[in-house]
């Protein structure tokens, strides 16, 4: 599970809380972390009873927050897609991860991109053609919303466990060899191969000492990138300049 989404949950209107205890429900279970079951609960509370469009959105937001912490990407985007269909205004709980802002804004732009401009029956003479052109909408932040790929963190990890525990076997190894080559029972050449023995573990177990110390700077630079949360581009806001019955219009 992501994940790089974790956000705090704001309830607005506690009366509305109270009036549809599934909502309430759901908003607890997505506090505890327990998205799979929050989203059953969300999709009872869309079930029951009559409900305002603006009660229906607030509820689909909390249904699409809980499907992107389940990866469920698509349905995230559908839930937000009928959240809007509901109130345009819609607005996600203060706290909600940047990843998930990303996508219900992008999704918003869709809907008003949709909305065909309107063109009035007849145009006056003094109105320029072009006053009932769309104005340019700006593009939302990009943000990669594909879960990060994690295996080369995690088997960076695993190789600095490997490599160490394999360097501390030798290193006992070698401590027990040079040990015995101390024995005053042996004889020369007994003695002294026990030494050249100890000498090459002792050379293996820094070795790897060494990739495992290596290993763990890798592993640790690939978990930070693998775990930590993406934030979106900063927009760059332009002006667009429209002329209007009654003069120019300027947007940013």
């Amino acid at each position: 599970m992501v994940l790089g989404a974790v956000f705090t949950v704001a309830l607005s209107g506690a009366a509305w809380g109270e009036s549809n205890p599934h909502l309430a429900e759901g908003i607890r279970l997505q506090q505890e972390m327990d998205h799979g079951q929050a989203v059953e609960a969300l999709r009872r509370a869309l079930a029951w009873g009559p409900s305002t469009p603006k009660e229906r959105a607030r509820i689909r937001v909390y249904l699409g927050i809980s499907q992107c912490n389940l990866l469920e990407w698509s349905d995230a985007e559908d839930s937000f897609r009928r959240a809007v269909d509901d109130d345009p205004s819609v607005e996600l709980p203060v706290g909600t991860s940047p990843r998930i802002i990303s996508l219900l804004e992008r999704v918003r732009l869709q809907k008003r991109r949709q909305v065909p401009a309107s063109m009035p029956a007849s145009t006056p003479a003094s109105q320029p053609a072009s006053a009932s052109r769309p104005l340019p909408l700006p593009e939302p932040p990009q943000v990669d919303l594909r879960p990060p790929r994690r295996w080369p963190a995690w088997t960076a990890v695993a190789v600095t466990g490997a490599s160490l525990g394999v360097a501390a076997l030798l290193g006992g190894l070698s401590r027990a060899a040079e040990k015995d080559s101390q024995d005053t029972s042996l004889r020369w050449s007994q003695a002294t191969a026990r030494y050249d023995q100890a000498r090459t573990l002792a050379i293996a177990a820094d070795v790897l000492f060494g990739v495992g110390a290596a290993a763990a700077i890798t592993s640790a630079i690939l978990l930070y990138r693998a775990y930590r949360v993406r934030t979106p581009a900063r927009e760059t806001r332009r002006m667009t300049v429209s002329p209007v019955p009654a003069g120019v219009q300027v947007r940013w």
